[in-house]
C-alpha cells in the first residue's frame, strides 16, 4: 500500500491536469465565468477525463523528459518506469536501487511538467477555439461566443438605466472581457475606446451624440456592471489578412502536437519491447525416451 504522501501525488497526477486545463482555458478566453463549477459529479467527470487524455497524449514525452532531468533507477525507459510504478504501488524493491524517495521525486517532476503542459494546452485551446469559431453552452453564452470568438474587432452597445425610468445611457466600445455567472447572465463587460450617449424616451425619443467619457483614456478598460445593463448588442468587424492571422494563432497550438507524436513513438517502442517478453512461453519438456 502506498504511503499517504505518495497517494496524494498519484491523485494529483490524475486530477490536477484537468483542473489546470479548465482554469487556464477560462482565464485566457475573452469569455470568462465567475465560477467554473458545473456540479460536483460533472466536475469530477470532466477533470478526470481531461487528465486521462492529457496523460495519454503527453505522458510518454513527459516521462522521457523527466528521466533526462532525474534518473531514479538507472535503467532503460520501459523497465525504469515499470520499476518506479511498481515501487510506489506495490511496494516492491525495484532493481537498480530505486527507493521510494527517488521514485517519488521522479513523479514530482512528472507532475510539475504535466501541470505546465496542461496550462499551455488550455491557453492554446483558446486560440484554437476562437480560430475555428466554436460555440459553447446555450443562451447568452452561445450568442456572445458567436461574435466574440472570431478574428477582428468586436464592439458592443450596452443600454443602461440613467437618472430616471425613461433615461438611459448607451456605452459603446471594443470588447475586452465578458464575464458570465453560472446562469450564463453577464456579470460585467470590460470595454476600451469607450464612448457614451444619452437617450431619453418621453413624448419623443431624444439621443445625444456619442462622445468620450472624461478621464477615461482610449486604452483604459471601462467596466459595465451586468446589473445595470438593460440590453446589449454585439457587432463584429473582420480585419484584413484573416487567413494569415488565423495561421499565426494556430502555429503555437499546432506545436503542441510535437510532444504527442513523440509520445506515440515512445509508446510504440515500449509496446515492441514489452511484447517479446510477454510472449515468451517455456518450451515443453519432452518425455525421456526409452
Amino acid at each position: 500500500m502506498m504511503p499517504f504522501g505518495l497517494t496524494i501525488i498519484g491523485l494529483a497526477i490524475v486530477v490536477a491536469p484537468g483542473v489546470l486545463f479548465v482554469v487556464s482555458f477560462f482565464t485566457f478566453s475573452i469569455i470568462k465565468r465567475t465560477a467554473i463549477s458545473f456540479g460536483p459529479a460533472i466536475d469530477v467527470a470532466v477533470f478526470f477525463s481531461l487528465s486521462l487524455l492529457i496523460n495519454a497524449l503527453f505522458g510518454g514525452f513527459i516521462a522521457w523528459l523527466s528521466l533526462l532531468l532525474y534518473d531514479p533507477c538507472g535503467q532503460r525507459l520501459l523497465p525504469e518506469i515499470n520499476a518506479v510504478i511498481g515501487r510506489l504501488v506495490i511496494g516492491t524493491q525495484a532493481p537498480g536501487g530505486c527507493s521510494t524517495q527517488s521514485a517519488a521525486a521522479f513523479f514530482y517532476i512528472y507532475l510539475s511538467l504535466l501541470s505546465l503542459v496542461s496550462c499551455l494546452a488550455g491557453n492554446r485551446a483558446v486560440a484554437l477555439v476562437e480560430t475555428l469559431g466554436l460555440r459553447f453552452a446555450h443562451g447568452v453564452f452561445t450568442n456572445v461566443s458567436s461574435v466574440a470568438r472570431r478574428h477582428g474587432v468586436t464592439t458592443c452597445s450596452a443600454l443602461c438605466m440613467f437618472g430616471g425610468e425613461n433615461s438611459f445611457v448607451i456605452y459603446i466600445g471594443e470588447v475586452r472581457e465578458i464575464v458570465l455567472d453560472n446562469e450564463n447572465a453577464i456579470t460585467h463587460l470590460a470595454i476600451t475606446k469607450t464612448r457614451r450617449a444619452l437617450l431619453r424616451i418621453g413624448a419623443g425619443i431624444a439621443a445625444s451624440d456619442a462622445e468620450p467619457i472624461p478621464f477615461v483614456g482610449e486604452d483604459d478598460e471601462f467596466i459595465i456592471p451586468g446589473a445595470s445593463i438593460r440590453n446589449v448588442a454585439f457587432m463584429h468587424v473582420a480585419l484584413p489578412g484573416r487567413f494569415w492571422r488565423s495561421f499565426g494563432r494556430l502555429v503555437p497550438a499546432l506545436l503542441l502536437a510535437v510532444p504527442i507524436v513523440f509520445s506515440a513513438r515512445i509508446y510504440y517502442d515500449m509496446a515492441n519491447t514489452a511484447a517479446p517478453a510477454m510472449g515468451k512461453v517455456a518450451a515443453p519438456v519432452s518425455a525421456p525416451k526409452g
